[in-house]
């Protein structure tokens, strides 16, 4: 490169920092400078630039992993049934709490197979504003429900229910053993 371009390049690259920065990094040689070089005695500004992403480790969270024989029988609904709960009719807040206190309860009594029925929505009451009837919401809410407090703590996993016990309206969910 030209000693203009190698100017530009290092004006461009100045706060530049690698990916890797356990592997060099080779710069281009800069061009001969008239100015005075620094005393060998001098410290060099050594400032560090904070990463504007912040890094965290991830905290292992508690295992929502099954042995394959209990996750068979969960996926095809042959676990015995130790609870049910219909959430048809409940507005979310409503349908939330219930589901609180029911998943509460059962864990507390060390159940471990639960039903919990949301229901699969109804087509929309009035045609005309289709758009803005929104509808199975208990459905859409209950696989961000079961990421959060205080449901992260007792559940293990859920999965879609078999047709016999509501399809896509129900959800099976196996608890955690009560210690």
């Amino acid at each position: 490169m030209a000693d203009e371009d190698n100017d530009l390049w290092a004006v461009m690259t100045q706060d530049v920092k690698p990916l890797h920065p356990q592997k060099p990094v080779k710069k281009p040689s800069a061009p001969p400078s008239s100015d005075k070089k620094k005393p060998k005695n001098e410290k060099k500004d050594t400032k560090k630039v904070k990463d504007p992403i912040p890094r965290t480790r991830a905290v292992p969270e508690k295992s929502r992993e099954l042995d394959k024989n209990t996750k068979d029988k969960l996926v095809r609904g042959k676990l015995k049934l130790e609870g049910k709960i219909d959430l048809h009719g409940l507005r979310q807040e409503e349908a939330f709490q219930a589901l609180a206190t029911f998943m509460q309860n059962a864990y507390d009594r060390k159940r471990r197979m639960v039903l919990v029925i949301t229901g699969k929505g109804a087509l929309s009451v009035n045609p005309e504003h289709w758009m803005e009837d929104v509808r199975g919401v208990l459905r859409q809410k209950f696989p961000t429900w079961m990421q959060q407090a205080p449901f992260k703590e007792i559940v293990l996993q859920y999965h879609q229910a078999r047709p016999k016990d509501g399809g896509e309206g129900a959800f099976y969910v196996y608890l955690r053993k009560k210690k």
